[in-house]
Order: structure tokens, then C-alpha cells, then sequence
């Protein structure tokens, strides 16, 4: 079901949803807590796959699914400011999701442990990414440009490449981007996007286990699981060792 921004408003059940007919619900990219305890509410097994920024998981009676994202984005910063890159920036509203906001954490954690700060914070909000104009117009305002942008997906930093592309600036040679999701778009932009990979077709696997365990043992604790995900460098950011 497509649940309506009214529906999320009134805090109501999508039409034609019968909770008498459900034996569990899976929640994707549902960012809305009071919403999320609506659901909690109905004495169903709920899975939700993300979740809202800075949610406390122990308050729902709810399983949590996501990705890895801290770590892997500590690593994939701190892989670039080794080779000796200083100048580096995050780009995506850092509360659209748990998962963007750990992200940027795992940014900011490689820069603190570096003794560096971002070089911008401009593209942190949802307003950044509004519309190419827009993006266009924080691009221009930055003197000098960040050696790196590190994007909370790989549709940010896509859009990314497009407004910088349009101010006259070529990647990888002005900028570095690195994505997030490994999604086939990151394969065919100009140039291909270095990312972070999500075993995507495996975790629809892990979320079945968890929604179908959970029906069958009512009782159990609630689990909050992470999947494993991994670096992968393309044209938009090679990294070169030394």
C-alpha cells in the first residue's frame, strides 16, 4: 500500500487496508514517527526497513532492518583524507532517515579523528537539492570548492554531478563524488560513481526471515539488524594508495 501524506496526517490506515486480513506489515522509507506508532499500535508484527532520523528504536514494539552506513562512510572519508585529501564536504539533508544520518556521522567521525572540519555545510538541508537552480546557486557561492563530496545516496550525488557539470566543472578533475546504494544509475552516469554497495537482493531475503520469524514467535526481542555493506570505487573518486 502507498500511504498518502493525508493519510500520515491523520494518522489513518491507507484505504482498502484491513488489519484483520494482515499477518505482519513491512514499512519501507516510512520516516514518520508518530505514524510508525500508529502501526505499532495494531498488534501486528511490524518490520520497518530504515527508519526516521534519530529514532529510539526500544520505543517501538517493532524489528529494524538497515544497512551499515557509519562505518562503511568512516571508512570510504577516511580512505581519501589518508591519501591526503583536507578539503571535504557532506551532501543530503542529514535527517531525511536514520540511514542519511548515520552516514553523516560516519563522515563526521573520520573528520574529528583527523583534526578536520567539513568544508562546507551548504548542501546538509533538504532545500539544498530543491531544484537544479538551487543547486546551481550554492555551487557558485563556494570559493574554493571542496576537493570531495561524500552524498548520502547515490541520486544526491548524481544530481550533484549534473549541477556541478553545469557550472563548468569536471569530475574527477575540480571534484571528487561518492554515492551511496550502488544503484544502476551509479553505473552508467558520466562518470561512473564511486559508492557504497547494498546487498539489496540479500536483504529482501533477511527481511522476509525477520517478518516470518517474528509472526511465528510473537514473543521474541525485538531485533535491530544491520547488513554488511562495501566500498566500491569508480572514475567519479578513484583512490590511489600510497
Amino acid at each position: 500500500f502507498l500511504i498518502r501524506d493525508q493519510e500520515i496526517t491523520d494518522l489513518r490506515l491507507p484505504l482498502g487496508f484491513d488489519a484483520e486480513k494482515c499477518e505482519g506489515i513491512v514499512c519501507i522509507e516510512l520516516f514518520h514517527c508518530a505514524y510508525s506508532r500508529m502501526l505499532c499500535s495494531l498488534d501486528l508484527p511490524v518490520l520497518y526497513i530504515d527508519a526516521a532520523a534519530g529514532i529510539d528504536f526500544t520505543q517501538f514494539c517493532a524489528d529494524f532492518l538497515l544497512m551499515e552506513n557509519s562505518g562503511s562512510v568512516y571508512n570510504l572519508t577516511d580512505s581519501f583524507i589518508r591519501n591526503g585529501y583536507r578539503s571535504l564536504a557532506f551532501a543530503g539533508d542529514i535527517y531525511n532517515c536514520q540511514s542519511f544520518y548515520e552516514r553523516y556521522c560516519g563522515f563526521s567521525k573520520a573528520l574529528q579523528d583527523a583534526d578536520l572540519t567539513a568544508a562546507t555545510t551548504l548542501f546538509q538541508t533538504k532545500n539544498a537539492f530543491l531544484n537544479s537552480q538551487n543547486l546551481c546557486g550554492l555551487i557558485s557561492a563556494l570559493d574554493p570548492l571542496p576537493e570531495i563530496f561524500i552524498c548520502a545516496n547515490d541520486f544526491i550525488a548524481i544530481d550533484l554531478i549534473r549541477a556541478l557539470k553545469k557550472c563548468s566543472y569536471r569530475i574527477p578533475d575540480d571534484v571528487r563524488i561518492c554515492g551511496f546504494d550502488d544503484s544502476k544509475e551509479s553505473k552508467i552516469v558520466d562518470p561512473p560513481l564511486t559508492t557504497v554497495r547494498i546487498p539489496s537482493s540479500e536483504m529482501g531475503i533477511i527481511a522476509a526471515d525477520l517478518l516470518l520469524s517474528r509472526i511465528h514467535m510473537r514473543t521474541m526481542p525485538y531485533r535491530t539488524t544491520y547488513v554488511r555493506t562495501d566500498i566500491v570505487y569508480r572514475a567519479s573518486a578513484l583512490l590511489t594508495e600510497e
